[in-house]
């Protein structure tokens, strides 16, 4: 079958989103299929201005490349939309009229635009939101499949569309663990995890608007008032990076430091080199998105600290401003007696047969497509 991947950033890119799509675009290319990218090789460390106006007019033209790009692509049997540009899948489901007899798949990567409405980024009784609200409801009639991240997300597309939902966990990039050497592996481990006098928890990646970030701050403060050697470490990028970073200074922090983004053949060494892992989610996205980097850390050995809404991705969960509790957590974990790490070879062996196992299922599923249309 012959397949066009539609996102906002395509191979290659050091957007996530994007990198997905390539491994995907790969893994059907090596089972015999042909595939076409469509979007900006771009990624989003390239961005200069990050204002929601340079956004939107950042997004309004990437609407309008791939649609008049995507126009004369040519002998596509299966459309692929992710979800960047916001709405994306309106504009792929206009492409998909230009090319009779093709299927339409949405890989909802986000779900939008009850996502912007969720963070405040738009009024939910503005004429943009529902007349965009309409047009995704169209669209969504318009697809074959719809795949989600996982099951909340799943069962909110169920309240918006009948249309077949597939759930698809995300799988570990391998251009963020393949890079590690034996001996940086053996070098991040006899970092902070075998000091009793500095224990770091790390939030890694970006820090966007859908991110809890000031339940983070407000536990640092109080393990720095009880006078722990514990420390907190953001490394990336993101929106709300500087408000985040000038509200630990009004709360004279002391214990917490902020790195930039870490290259790919460092990334993992990086999170080996912490205590804890730190994921955060503002609850009111729940079944919105879904947090890309869980797919590598649950593999890493390593306690996963989630702050909210309930999950089963980690034991250790935790709801917002549950300050006391998060900090307890950490403080047992600073004294407990420190397990042995998993080995470089673990690790990898791991991820890779997560990864495997993912795409050959994306694979056989989309090869199947036929065969279950004529069924």
């Amino acid at each position: 079958m012959r397949f066009l991947l539609i996102n906002a950033y395509k191979p290659p890119t050091d957007a996530p989103t994007g990198r997905y799509m390539e491994e995907l675009g790969s893994a059907l290319i090596e089972a015999g299929h042909q595939v076409q990218y469509l979007g900006s090789p771009r990624g989003y460390r390239d961005r200069r201005d990050g204002s929601l106006r340079a956004r939107l007019w950042r997004e309004i033209c990437m609407h309008a490349y791939i649609f008049v790009a995507g126009r004369f692509r040519r002998n596509v049997d299966v459309i692929i939309a992710l979800s960047s540009p916001a709405c994306l899948l309106v504009t792929a489901s206009l492409l998909s009229k230009w090319h009779p007899g093709s299927r339409l798949i949405h890989w909802a990567m986000d779900v939008y635009p009850e996502t912007a409405i969720a963070l405040g980024m738009l009024n939910p009784d503005s004429s943009a939101a529902k007349i965009s609200s309409d047009a995704m409801r169209r669209a969504y009639r318009q697809c074959d499949y719809i795949v989600a991240l996982d099951k909340a997300m799943a069962d909110r597309l169920s309240h918006i569309t009948d249309r077949p939902i597939h759930v698809s966990l995300p799988w570990p990039l391998p251009s963020l663990y393949d890079g590690i050497t034996t001996e940086n592996a053996r070098e991040a481990k006899t970092q902070p995890t075998e000091k009793k006098d500095r224990f770091i928890w790390l939030y890694s990646g970006n820090l966007g608007r859908a991110h809890e970030w000031e339940t983070l701050l407000e536990v640092q403060r109080l393990l720095e008032v009880r006078g722990l050697p514990i420390w907190l470490r953001f490394q990336g990028t993101g929106p709300a990076m500087d408000e985040a970073r000038e509200t630990a200074s009004q709360f004279g922090l002391k214990q917490c430091e902020w790195l930039e983004p870490a290259a790919d053949d460092e990334f993992l060494t990086t999170l080996l080199a912490a205590d804890v892992l730190v994921v955060t989610q503002r609850p009111e996205t729940s079944g919105l998105l879904w947090p890309s980097k869980m797919a590598m850390l649950r593999d890493l050995g390593k306690p996963v600290l989630w702050v909210g809404p309930p999950t089963k991705l980690t034991k250790f969960s935790f709801a917002p401003r549950e300050v006391s509790a998060i900090a307890s957590f950490l403080e047992k974990q600073f004294n407990a007696p420190r397990k042995k790490p998993l080995t470089h070879k673990q690790i990898l062996a791991k991820m890779r047969r997560r990864r495997t196992i993912a795409l050959k299922q994306w694979v056989e599923w989309l090869s199947g497509g036929r065969e279950r249309e004529r069924k």
